[in-house]
């Protein structure tokens, strides 16, 4: 605390009152946070255990089932439709002058910050760059990048 108040210039206590009141503001909203983030997690611990008849390792059990699941959508759909896709598609000025990738059953655009996002009609998903390097390995996302920077550089020209 010493060392939080020596920051503070003498003789200026305007800064003293300013850092203050932000001081208070993120304690107290901390605290609200905090007390929120326990009161739902007690009315789902009521309803589960109490209500339900769940146990704590049925609870532990479907979160994985979920999370297997997930990994395995990723990996036996969204994957294979990319990587064929990438193969047959072509490559237009999308409405925005960026370019796109346009397959069969997908459409690769971009974002102003230049990530990707793929739209995959078949499976009726969309998912960004940023989510789909969840369920990729490094080199798998180096890969596909490259694969898209490649196919786009001769319509950049």
């Amino acid at each position: 605390m010493n060392d939080l108040l020596a920051h503070i210039p003498n003789g200026h206590p305007f800064i003293a009152v300013i850092f203050l009141i932000i001081g208070i503001f993120l304690v107290r909203s901390l605290f609200r946070f905090t007390f929120k983030l326990a009161f739902l997690a007690a009315m789902v611990g009521i309803i589960l255990f109490g209500i339900l008849g769940y146990s704590p390792k049925d609870v532990f059990n479907k979160g994985k089932q979920i999370a297997t699941y997930t990994t395995s959508y990723v990996e036996d759909t969204i994957k294979p439709a990319i990587y064929n896709g990438i193969k047959n598609a072509h490559v237009e000025k999308g409405p925005n002058g960026r370019v796109e990738f346009i397959g069969d059953h997908f459409k690769i655009g971009q974002t102003p910050q230049g990530k990707f996002v793929f739209q995959v009609n078949s499976l009726n998903v969309t998912i960004s760059q940023d989510e789909l390097a969840k369920f990729l390995s490094k080199d798998e996302m180096q890969k596909l990048l490259q694969t898209l920077q490649d196919k786009k550089q001769p319509n950049e020209l």
